[in-house]
């Protein structure tokens, strides 16, 4: 399990404990495994302590790219 996983794990148990839908719960647990897949493929990132300014840059460039 990486940081980025017990980040994850934090932030959904946060959500839940707001009362958000399960949908909504879904959709953001989705984004962020998503997220933390790209930065470790592109730049071998496991942890959001590493992250910095360019790539974050890089991530915004890269959906902008998708579409």
């Amino acid at each position: 399990m990486t940081d980025f996983d017990i980040e994850i794990d934090r932030f959904m148990f946060d959500c839940a404990a707001k009362g958000l839908s399960v949908k909504t719960m879904k959709s953001y647990e989705q984004t962020l495994k998503l997220y933390a897949k790209w930065m470790f493929d592109e730049f071998e990132i496991d942890s959001p302590k590493n992250v910095k300014a360019v790539h974050l840059r890089s991530y915004m460039r890269s959906l902008s790219e998708r579409g």
